[in-house]
């Protein structure tokens, strides 16, 4: 079972990750991130745009695994489009802190 984390959890744990190449979970996309006070930045690595997920829409993200438990993208697709990022992020974290995928 997937424990709860929360915004602040997740940001803390995505700056550890900061010299990694993540991978979406869906479409299996490379990206980097960095933490900042306001959230997280993600540079996906095809187009190297900075695209920032601010504490807000991590907030709803966090919520709505929590709820729902679910590692799938596409009960995210509401909230926000960085979604898919936030996941791979969390699913990392689970993987690191569990030791083993959801």
């Amino acid at each position: 079972m997937a424990h709860q984390v929360n915004t602040d959890a997740l940001v803390q744990f995505a700056g550890s990750l900061e010299r990694e190449e993540l991978f979406t979970l869906a479409r299996g996309r490379g990206f980097r991130i960095k933490a900042t006070h306001d959230g997280l930045e993600y540079t996906p690595s095809p187009t190297g745009l900075l695209r920032k997920h601010g504490r807000f829409w991590l907030d709803r993200v966090c919520r709505r695994f929590n709820e729902t438990r679910s590692f799938k993208v596409a009960d995210y697709n509401d909230l926000n489009a960085n979604a898919s990022c936030a996941l791979a992020i969390r699913t990392t974290f689970h993987i690191r802190r569990i030791g083993k995928a959801p």
